[in-house]
């Protein structure tokens, strides 16, 4: 799995759609640059709309062996 994690600080947050349509994604470090290579890639020239959306404060957790991003606000 790209989430596997031992530690809170094996985990990193990758924005997976062009456009800053998202508030992130929980992976394992281990997986950050290609995921960042993959998207560069994909996003390269991309046209579409872009957001100006609010994210919450969140944390990046390792829970059961698996990277998860939690809401700090309590929005779930």
């Amino acid at each position: 799995s790209h989430r596997v994690c031992e530690v809170d600080n094996d985990c990193a947050v990758i924005q997976l759609h062009c456009g800053g349509c998202d508030c992130g994604h929980a992976v394992s470090r281990v997986y950050l640059s290609l995921y960042q290579t993959k998207r560069e890639a994909h996003c390269k020239n991309y046209s579409g709309p872009w957001c100006d959306m609010y994210c919450p404060e969140a944390k990046l957790v390792c829970v059961n062996k698996r990277c998860e991003i939690h809401d700090l606000e309590g929005n779930s």
